[in-house]
């Protein structure tokens, strides 16, 4: 998929790294050396995934940032999973190598099945979604893949050597919430019905709103890529082709080599499969307002959402 402007990719690494250090912040604050544990494990979570990165190579998109963040908040929750599993049973009196045993054991099945559940969906997205859909798909894959190692294996590996080595006799966790007895399985009709209730809700609210709510993955449109002179922004782009009657397009701006003398942006304009085919000439028209012939490329227009495949 496109890649973001320089200083769009510096902001969102920034907020990802910056959530990244709150997490593990509050995994320290609550479960203390377990949380530490965790840390080192999402530290070398993010290093092999820049590393996977570089070889592959992935291109950084914001939908890339969205997969790998998405991941990250995976990774956390399966340390959280171990973590409460080992709290209850060190609350049951059980001795801190059985609880450690119990609390990767025990998670493993949940930690396994949301893990695929959402590998499989990832998979949908790459076959069946657009480029930058695919970009997302992609980050999220092998974030995934790496957290089912780094939550799984090292978090238990270094959790091993720390209680065999005898450099730890006892953990302690802050606890926020207490540990209670509540008998889920036999709400699960209830738990069922009010599922099956926000479902039909949410599917009714999805058609109620209208195709003319939706980007183009849904209703159908065109992507239109195209380089123009340095010096324009999304926001004179966009006033250009509002005026030369083209409504409602998405533009994104795609980032150019340094030192480049033109810009390159990404259009997203939806309409019907009649309409496609005069969206580059449309373009086209617009731009020959400001611009004189061979200032400004047409690189390349691809049918995308529903529109594609008919």
């Amino acid at each position: 998929g496109p890649s973001l402007g320089a200083e769009n990719i510096r902001s969102s690494l920034i907020a990802a790294l910056s959530g990244l250090a709150l997490v593990a912040v509050f995994m320290v604050v609550v479960y203390r050396l377990p949380g530490l544990v965790s840390v080192l494990a999402l530290s070398l979570y993010s290093l092999y995934n820049l590393a996977i990165y570089s070889l592959i190579p992935v291109t950084l998109t914001l939908a890339g940032i969205a997969g790998f963040i998405l991941s990250v908040g995976m990774a956390v929750d399966a340390n959280v999973l171990i973590y409460e599993r080992m709290r209850e049973e060190l609350a049951r009196g059980a001795s801190l190598r059985m609880a450690i045993h119990n609390g990767f054991d025990k998670a493993f099945v949940a930690i396994f099945d949301s893990n695929v559940s959402t590998l499989i969906t990832a998979l949908i997205l790459y076959v069946a979604g657009t480029e930058t859909v695919k970009g997302f798909a992609v980050s999220l894959f092998i974030g995934l893949v790496m957290n089912l190692y780094t939550a799984v294996y090292i978090s238990r590996l270094v959790m091993n050597i720390l209680e065999r080595s005898r450099m730890i006799k006892q953990v302690k966790m802050m606890g926020l919430i207490p540990v209670w007895n509540f008998d889920y399985v036999s709400k699960q009709n209830i738990a069922s019905a009010v599922s099956l209730v926000i479902i039909v809700i949410g599917m009714g609210a999805f058609f109620a709103r209208g195709k003319e709510k939706y980007d183009i993955d849904f209703t159908g449109g065109a992507e239109v890529q195209l380089s123009v002179p340095a010096g324009w922004d999304i926001g004179k782009l966009r006033t250009s082709l509002e005026a030369g009657g083209i409504q409602g397009a998405r533009v994104q701006e795609i980032a150019s080599a340094p030192g480049a003398s033109n810009q390159q942006f990404l259009i997203r304009v939806q309409g019907d499969e009649a309409s496609l085919n005069q969206t580059s000439q449309k373009v086209t028209q617009v731009l020959s307002k400001d611009l004189k012939a061979g200032q400004f490329e047409i690189q390349r227009v691809d049918v995308v959402g529903p529109a594609a495949g008919s």
